[in-house]
C-alpha cells in the first residue's frame, strides 16, 4: 500500500513538472498575447504555480507572511503589487486576494539583498511605494517607474546627510505632484519594473544586471504591465524591510 501511494506521488509529481514545461513552452515561442493558447498557458502557469501550491510557494517565512497579509488588509478593495526579494518573487493582489504571481528569479540590482541609500549603489530599494508612471519604453518596451525615493527614504537621507533640506522638499513635492520632482536626486532615481533590454536576448533572470530596477521576462511584464495603473501600491519586501517591521 505504502508503495502504491509512493508511485502515485511521483506519478503527480511528474505530470505537474510536465504541465509546466509546455507551458513554459508554450510562453517562449507564441508571441501573439491576444493568441488563446497563451492565454489559457497563462492560466495553467497560474493554476499551478501560485494557487494550486499556495502554502508552500508563497510565502518565503511567517514574517513574510505577517508583512504581506497586513499590507493586503490594509488595502482591501485595491490591486497590489508585492515583490519579495528574498525568495525572488512578485505577485498580484486584487480585492483581498492573490490573483496571480511569477514565481521565478527575478533579476535585481547587483547588490540585490541590500536596501538602496543612494544613486549607483546597485540596489533595490525596500518599503511601500505606488506606480509613479507607466510607459513604452524605448529600452525595454514596458517601464513601470515605482515612487522611489519615498517620504522614508527623504528622512533617512536627511538624517545620514545625503541630501539638502531643498532637495527634500523637491522630492516631497514631486510625490504630491507627480511632476518628477523625485528624479534626478542624490538617492537615486528612475527605479521601476521592466523586462531585458529590447536588443538583448539574455533572459531578464540571468542575473543581477540591473541598477536596481526589478526585471521580469517578458510574458511576465506584459501581464504586469497591462493591468497596472498610476497609483497601484507597490510593497518590496527585503532583509531591511523586515529589520524595520520587527522594531
Amino acid at each position: 500500500m505504502k508503495k502504491k501511494r509512493h508511485y502515485i506521488r511521483r506519478l503527480v509529481l511528474f505530470v505537474f513538472l510536465f504541465l509546466i514545461l509546455v507551458t513554459s513552452l508554450l510562453f517562449s515561442k507564441i508571441d501573439n498575447s491576444s493568441f488563446p493558447i497563451r492565454i489559457l498557458a497563462r492560466r495553467i502557469r497560474s493554476y499551478l504555480l501560485v494557487r494550486l501550491p499556495r502554502s508552500k510557494k508563497l510565502y518565503a517565512d511567517n514574517l513574510s507572511k505577517q508583512i504581506i497579509t497586513d499590507f493586503v488588509t490594509r488595502y482591501p478593495s485595491e490591486r497590489l503589487i508585492i515583490i519579495d526579494k528574498t525568495i525572488r518573487k512578485l505577485y498580484l493582489y486584487e480585492n483581498n486576494r492573490l490573483v496571480d504571481g511569477f514565481p521565478v528569479h527575478l533579476a535585481l540590482g547587483f547588490d540585490p539583498m541590500n536596501s538602496n541609500k543612494r544613486r549607483g549603489d546597485g540596489r533595490t530599494p525596500e518599503g511601500e511605494y505606488f506606480i509613479y508612471n507607466k510607459h513604452a519604453s524605448a529600452s525595454y518596451k514596458y517601464f513601470l517607474e515605482i515612487s522611489y525615493p519615498n517620504h522614508l527614504d527623504v528622512e533617512r537621507g536627511l538624517r545620514d546627510g545625503l541630501i539638502t533640506p531643498a532637495e527634500g522638499k523637491r522630492i516631497l513635492r514631486g510625490l504630491e505632484t507627480l511632476d518628477g520632482g523625485i528624479r534626478g536626486t542624490t538617492l537615486g532615481d528612475a527605479v521601476g519594473i521592466h523586462t531585458r533590454g529590447l536588443n538583448d536576448s539574455r533572459p531578464a533572470t540571468l542575473r543581477n544586471w540591473t541598477l536596481g530596477c526589478i526585471a521580469l521576462e517578458k510574458d511576465d511584464m506584459h501581464r504586469v504591465f497591462q493591468d497596472a495603473r498610476i497609483g497601484h501600491k507597490v510593497l518590496v519586501i527585503g532583509r531591511s524591510y523586515k529589520k524595520r517591521y520587527r522594531s
